[in-house]
């Protein structure tokens, strides 16, 4: 057998995720009883479910996940990000989990992207003890994971791209960790090497914010006017240039050489033999 590649990795990871939901769609918000009453072990992509899903169809967590790896086809700006979920939003999606609701509603209202899910996690607080940390944003992180192999940035887009609906600091640190997992195990890490790595980026972010790569002559800060991005504004200006790409380092998590950390960091997501963004998220399967 033969090993693959980082990029089959990718292709691979984003279709599982994409079968996945589509397969556990039928049993969604099903408790364990009533899915061994009605299904026993369910092994057949059927649809149904609570939505009335067709069979293959895929969940907001196939969609988001399409929308954060668009963002990164197109070169990520955190702003980019926002609008693909903001087009999704518009489109009266028929499952949407309530804090992402309430941050896209905010945010489609004119409220900065950080600011409204800061603001969705506090009033989903008052619900009581656990309240306010959904899994909403850890369902959509793959992408993240899959494009960066750089720790720190990856650490970094993940915990604000989860700020965007869910701000409360469990959820954070589960995308973190996660997507260290993720980023480890596509360039081939085995296993429990990977899930090291998560613990690790879990306790360094729990420490401290992820840092900021330092800004160099002649080169904008990723998060910098360059990138149409002002302290305090996370949307992207129109005709802003995208974020600079940090200069390739060996990555810590998985010892990988600075031009696999170049390849990885401005990956091509699609080709053109397969367009797989373009299969998954179909407008004809929503």
């Amino acid at each position: 057998m033969t090993t693959p590649t980082p990029q089959q990795r990718v292709h691979g990871a984003l279709l599982g995720l994409a079968a996945g939901d589509a397969l556990g769609a039928t049993l969604e918000f099903m408790p364990p009883e009533e899915i061994r009453r009605r299904h026993g072990v369910h092994t057949e992509i059927t649809g149904g479910g609570a939505f009335g899903w067709r069979p293959g169809q895929g969940t907001d967590d196939t969609d988001l996940t399409i929308a954060v790896a668009r963002a990164y086809a197109d070169g990520y700006q955190l702003g980019a990000v926002t609008e693909h979920f903001l087009r999704w939003y518009r489109g009266r999606p028929r499952d949407i989990g309530g804090m992402t609701a309430a941050s896209l509603g905010r945010i489609a209202d004119g409220e900065e992207p950080l600011a409204a899910g800061a603001a969705a996690t506090a009033a989903a607080r008052g619900g009581g003890a656990g309240a306010g940390a959904g899994n909403g944003s850890l369902m959509r992180a793959l992408p993240t994971g899959l494009a960066r192999s750089h720790p720190d940035r990856c650490a970094r887009e993940a915990a604000e791209i989860s700020a965007v609906t869910h701000a409360d600091p469990r959820c954070v640190h589960a995308c973190v960790a996660y997507t260290a997992i993720v980023s480890a195990l596509v360039e081939g890490t085995p296993v429990p090497e990977a899930l090291q790595a998560g613990r690790r980026h879990h306790r360094c972010h729990h420490r401290r914010p992820p840092r900021r790569p330092r800004r160099r002559p002649g080169r904008a800060h990723p998060l910098g006017a360059a990138a149409g991005i002002r302290p305090g504004d996370q949307r992207a200006r129109p005709g802003a240039a995208r974020p600079a790409q940090p200069p390739p380092q060996r990555g810590a998590a998985t010892g990988m050489t600075s031009d696999s950390a170049r390849e990885r960091d401005s990956f091509v997501w699609t080709d053109p033999d397969t367009g797989l963004l373009d299969q998954i998220g179909r407008p004809a399967a929503r």
